[in-house]
């Protein structure tokens, strides 16, 4: 299940800044994504827990002056705050590749039951990436390594 190169299949504009991110074979992308989603993909079947794992790439504005373990500590306090039974249960800062990327894994609630995300964030030329991978908690074993794989893939815009 290694993940294979993919490129978002966006116009490159100077407002629409581009990726490369590997994701597993046969997942399914987003044609269309959220507004400020570059990657929005989901295995092509679901586990017998019935959720299917999911991996989002957002990017977004972000200060100069902030660095990525305060940009991403203030976003994952604004999740805690919105998402049911939002338990933090990791959080660290390392270099991934030669960049400064900060991690939070955490568990919450989702409507088919408790889930686990992931999540590795960038900062450079003004710009956040933030790689968020959610699975269910029953399959987090099973993906976190794959979940893993696709964060060392992942060239951000900045």
């Amino acid at each position: 299940m290694a993940p294979t190169p993919q490129t978002p299949q966006t116009p490159q504009t100077p407002q629409t800044p581009h990726l490369t991110v590997s994701l597993p074979p046969h997942w399914r992308r987003r044609a269309e994504p959220d507004h400020g989603v570059l990657v929005h993909a989901t295995a092509a079947t679901a586990p017998a827990s019935g959720v299917r794992p999911e991996v989002v790439v957002r990017c977004e504005p972000a200060g100069a002056d902030v660095g990525v373990g305060a940009w991403r500590s203030e976003a994952v306090a604004a999740l805690a705050a919105r998402l049911p039974d939002f338990e933090l249960e990791d959080a660290d800062e390392y270099d991934l590749d030669g960049r400064p990327v900060a991690y939070h894994r955490f568990a919450h609630r989702g409507p088919l039951g408790d889930l686990v995300s992931e999540q590795w964030g960038w900062l450079g030329g003004g710009l956040g990436t933030c790689l968020t991978a959610t699975v269910a908690r029953a399959d987090y074993a099973e993906w976190c390594e794959v979940f893993e794989a696709i964060a060392e893939t992942l060239e951000p815009p900045c």
